[in-house]
């Protein structure tokens, strides 16, 4: 047993509580006033050594590197996947890399309970630490495990005997931070959440589970990520056949999803994207195979039942069952957007691409606004990610940094009113547009926040591709010296509430545009030098500007009188002349 006592014993421990199977240590109040509560508990050393005699023993599943023989640049497209990251055996150099320090102390409460998260030359390992008065205890286990892609984060699992448990302490990667993992009471450190053949189901391809109890499984079977036979069943029957057979042409003993019916399809991607825990199953963990009816495996839940996306991807089937495009079409299936042999994570402009197959660009309501920006982000407008706090979804330490992780919501439709995404949506098209500034060449800053601040337009290029400077919400100072602005484009101009310096010269303009112009009430400095049509019936317009700070008439038509009229009006008005 992992645990040791730093103390008198006597003086520390209250209680030691063997319930279930757990281990839980109670330590002695430090004053009167505190009452005695257990702190830390953990499994009790197991006897049971079973080997998983189940009948899926005998499922033939062999792992991804089987089907590499002879499937060699699927598969190397595929390990790239966050598939093929759902697991993973815990190697003590990946870990080194997102902790602080070592040992990283992650704090629980902050009187009584730490865990130390460290690496040693036999491997990695967290303990907890609870200490009350003088006294102290401690609990070790090891890294053996990691769960989840990165995306979001990580979850990590330690064995004990042939058991499954859910280490304290998790990763979330949006904020770079170790916290103790949802679910996890509170008040004390737990090492005593078993892991269940229905939650691996989720994230490794396949374990054998003992026939007498769903949470202890044979370590030696355990095929890790979400991998080709997850999607194509068991991969023993098909590979032998084809050794004996090299000839034969035709794929044998091997399910290909594509070629089954819609629902079929669907019930792949459903057994882990569509809700259903372990009260669901009709089955037993890892019986499901491709081709199946999911129905006769798993009770999965039903719409009414997802009003809020959770911090799982097990609700995204459901959101798209409520999508217009679903409902209407008798093709779409999940492999219309993915392509699950290879990584297209946050690539928005792939998948509108996919969008364009069936819907065109211009048939958008917002395409005479958007322009070309539109052909490279349907989603993030019609699939909006939602954010939830790290607090929300039970992640928490003491001092855990506020963040958000985002999910993209699978229910696809048009936004309802400003705020269900049309207040947002040139923000949202921001790292589109950056990247169209690249590609044009065009001149541009970012502020310490990474939004572009000064940008300068340089003459020649075609002034349609200034609906960009829409999405950039902080865009401060612009210079769109010597453009031919038409009506489009000074319309666009004109929006830009938030411009603080502004310039116009050589282009056409007049006094009516000077007029127009006072609608920037941000606005603070104006060059409209070498703009011959201005005239001092300007004058009184540059008067009434809220916050003008300095312009630039050289090259104009305003005379001496004109420019000594805004001198004594606009008294602190830097003017040249």
């Amino acid at each position: 047993m992992n645990w040791r006592i730093a103390s008198n014993p006597w003086i520390m421990i209250l209680a030691v509580v063997v319930s279930g199977g757990v281990v839980s240590i109670w330590l002695a109040p430090s004053s009167p006033e505190n009452q005695a509560r257990p702190l830390i508990d953990f499994p009790a050393e197991s006897t049971n050594e079973s080997k998983g005699t189940g009948t899926q023993s005998a499922r033939g599943y062999l792992g991804p590197q089987a089907c590499a023989e002879c499937h060699l640049p699927i598969f190397q497209s595929f390990a790239k996947t966050g598939h093929a990251a759902a697991s993973s055996v815990a190697r003590p150099e990946e870990l080194q890399k997102s902790l602080p320090s070592n040992p990283h102390r992650v704090v629980l409460t902050p009187d009584s309970i730490n865990v130390d998260l460290e690496i040693r030359p036999e491997g990695a390992f967290q303990t907890a630490v609870a200490t009350s008065g003088q006294s102290r205890f401690e609990h070790t286990e090891r890294f053996d495990i990691v769960i989840g892609s990165g995306k979001m984060g990580h979850t990590f699992m330690f064995w004990k005997g042939p058991r499954l448990y859910q280490l304290p302490v998790g990763y979330v990667s949006i904020t770079n931070e170790w916290c103790y993992s949802p679910g996890f009471p509170k008040e004390r450190a737990s090492f005593s959440r078993p892991i269940d053949a229905r939650c691996l189901e989720c994230h490794i391809t396949f374990a054998q589970v003992a026939a007498d109890d769903p949470y202890s499984f044979d370590r030696d079977s355990l095929i890790y990520g979400v991998s080709c036979e997850s999607c194509h069943g068991p991969g023993q029957r098909h590979v032998e056949y084809h050794k004996s057979n090299p000839d034969s042409a035709s794929a044998q003993f091997v399910i290909n999803p594509a070629k089954t019916s819609r629902e079929r399809q669907i019930d792949v991607c459903s057994l882990c994207h569509a809700g259903g825990g372990v009260k669901d199953l009709r089955t037993n963990a890892f019986s499901f195979c491709p081709g199946d009816p999911l129905e006769n495996h798993l009770r999965t839940k039903t719409v009414d039942k997802i009003t809020v996306m959770g911090p799982h991807s097990n609700d995204q089937f459901l959101r798209l069952s409520q999508s217009r495009c679903f409902t209407e079409s008798d093709r779409l299936v999940c492999t219309t957007c993915h392509n699950p042999h290879s990584f297209e994570r946050n690539n928005t402009a792939h998948f509108s691409k996919r969008c364009q197959t069936c819907h065109s660009a211009e048939a958008c309501g917002k395409s005479s606004e958007l322009g070309t920006l539109i052909r490279d982000n349907c989603v993030d407008c019609h699939m909006r990610k939602a954010g939830m706090e790290l607090h929300e979804m039970g992640f928490f330490s003491e001092g855990t940094a506020s963040g958000a992780t985002l999910m993209r919501d699978h229910w696809i439709r048009v936004p309802k009113n400003a705020n269900d995404g049309d207040h947002s949506l040139f923000a949202i098209l921001a790292p589109q547009a950056r990247e169209r500034l690249k590609q044009l060449q065009i001149e541009f800053a970012l502020d310490s926040a990474g939004e572009v601040q000064r940008l300068h337009w340089p003459a020649g290029l075609p002034t349609q591709e200034l609906v960009l400077l829409r999405t950039f919400s902080k865009l401060q100072d612009l210079d769109l010296s010597g453009q031919s602005l038409d009506q489009a484009a000074w319309d666009i101009v004109l929006q830009l509430k938030q411009v603080r310096r502004l310039g116009l010269s050589k282009t056409r303009l007049s006094d009516r545009h000077i007029k127009q112009l006072t609608r920037l009430i941000r606005l603070r400095h104006l060059d409209v030098s070498a703009c011959p049509q201005v005239t001092d019936e300007s004058i009184a317009d540059l008067e009434s500007f809220v916050v003008l700070e300095s312009v630039d008439l050289r090259e104009t038509s305003v005379s001496s009188a004109g420019i000594e009229r805004l001198r004594i009006n606009r008294p602190g008005c830097n003017i040249r002349h």
